[in-house]
């Protein structure tokens, strides 16, 4: 069996990662980056951020630091 996966684990030979989806499809670099200059300008009161689960060997990444 395959599993396709938004985190796959590169160590069972049956997980295939597939990009996580977003309402984000751009088709162009001019997409991308009419799409960051609006980012931009909207006033956003607060930043978010889903990292999962944490991991037991990995302590000095950005998700390990969000976590904490």
């Amino acid at each position: 069996m395959t599993v396709l996966a938004v985190e796959a684990n590169p160590w069972k030979g049956i997980n295939f990662g597939v990009p996580f989806p977003s309402h984000l499809h751009p088709t162009s670099d001019a997409h991308v980056l009419r799409w960051q200059d609006r980012m931009r300008r909207r006033d956003r009161r607060w930043l978010w951020a889903f990292t999962g689960a944490p991991r037991l060997r990995s302590t000095k990444t950005v998700r390990a630091q969000i976590i904490e």
